[in-house]
């Protein structure tokens, strides 16, 4: 199993946390390290390319250099994708797992071996420097620590918990609020009882769903007790144009709990259609103060129904034409019809499937 750590030194590597938190299992997202944050052994592993599809963790790393104390919040379980160097840099690409429940701190270094342990970023003092941190963020362990993978919602808001405990996360000025994607669903028709709803998932990093169908993203959103709820939007949008949000695209967040809500839809398309959902946290009217983003990559299959519906309406509107006029000239015959209707089909294939198109 592969530890991946990720500090609170810079606002996006706090984002990267509640990143990790909020995409719905089976969504994907990337980690950075530089080469010199990776144990040697992992290196050697990582560009013979072994490390593909192997089982992780993700950790928030707490660390006081005035105290030269560390502690480690464990967040979320994850799969490796991916991993490659691009110069001195790694780009890890995973997918998100399960939500971690029962393990601490204390608990997690327990299930390390002494020699996993040293891997550790710890505080050191260096003469004339002082408190130097020294460790490393990302390395291998034994323990696959699967017994502590849950998909109960209690486990993310444990996680959120234990993380506002630092001033990371509970800085008045950096207004953080926890969301998690609790699912994505399609109503029957007429039947709008969410418990008899269908659950669409990710397959391979991404949703598969219909064009010309309705869906509903639930989002569950959670302030931690003795973090300042101040209020703040939940926002939705997409890359393409052709995704409607029918209920509205932006909810309040004026709560320290609560499940929100999104509809959205595409109209029915011949061809499938690739778009990006984003969502992200604003500030009240405030779109600069975007952050704590996801995206959810959704492919919306086409509908062959309503291909052949357009082909046939086409292509008899494209020979209607020649019929009547050699109808009018006396030439018309049934073969003639034939080869007419034919040769408009052909045209209507070529309009409605662009890409056949030279």
């Amino acid at each position: 199993m592969l530890v991946l750590l990720s500090s609170g030194a810079t606002r996006r590597y706090r984002d990267d946390i509640i990143r990790a938190l909020a995409l719905p299992a089976g969504a994907d997202l990337q980690f950075r390290y530089d080469r010199r944050y990776i144990d040697p052994s992992l290196l050697k592993r990582i560009e013979a390319g072994g490390v593909q599809n192997e089982e992780a963790i993700v950790l928030y790393l707490w660390s006081d250099k005035e105290k030269a104390y560390t502690e480690i919040v464990p967040c979320r379980m994850v799969k490796v994708v991916s991993a490659e160097f691009a110069g001195s840099s790694c780009i890890v690409r995973l997918r998100a797992g399960n939500f971690v429940s029962g393990l601490d701190d204390p608990k997690f270094k327990t299930c390390l071996s002494a020699e996993e342990r040293t891997l550790l970023p710890t505080w050191e003092s260096k003469v004339g420097v002082g408190p130097v941190l020294n460790g490393k963020f990302f390395f291998s362990i034994k323990d696959g620590l699967s017994n502590h993978a849950t998909e109960d919602i209690a486990a993310f808001e444990g996680a959120a918990i234990a993380l506002a405990r630092f001033k990371d996360f509970s800085d008045p000025q950096s207004s953080t609020l926890f969301y998690t994607v609790r699912r994505v669903i399609k109503f029957g028709f007429g039947d709008n009882d969410p418990s008899r709803a269908r659950s669409f998932k990710p397959n391979a990093g991404s949703y598969e769903l219909y064009s010309g169908e309705h869906y509903e993203t639930e989002i569950y959103t959670f302030v931690p007790p003795g973090v300042e709820l101040k209020s703040a939007e939940l926002h939705i949008d997409s890359d393409v144009d052709v995704v409607e949000f029918p209920l509205g695209n932006r909810r309040d967040i004026d709560s320290r709990y609560d499940l929100k809500r999104v509809s959205f839809q595409i109209p029915e398309q011949v061809q499938a259609v690739s778009a990006g959902i984003h969502l992200y946290i604003t500030d009240p009217g405030d779109q600069a103060s975007r952050r704590s983003d996801i995206l959810l990559p959704i492919r919306f299959t086409g509908s062959l129904r309503f291909a052949i519906a357009r082909i046939v309406l086409i292509g008899l509107g494209a020979s209607g034409s020649g019929i009547v006029a050699a109808n009018a000239a006396g030439k018309l015959n049934f073969g003639n019809a034939v080869l007419m209707i034919f040769l408009g089909l052909v045209a209507a294939i070529g309009t409605v499937f662009t890409s056949l198109k030279k």
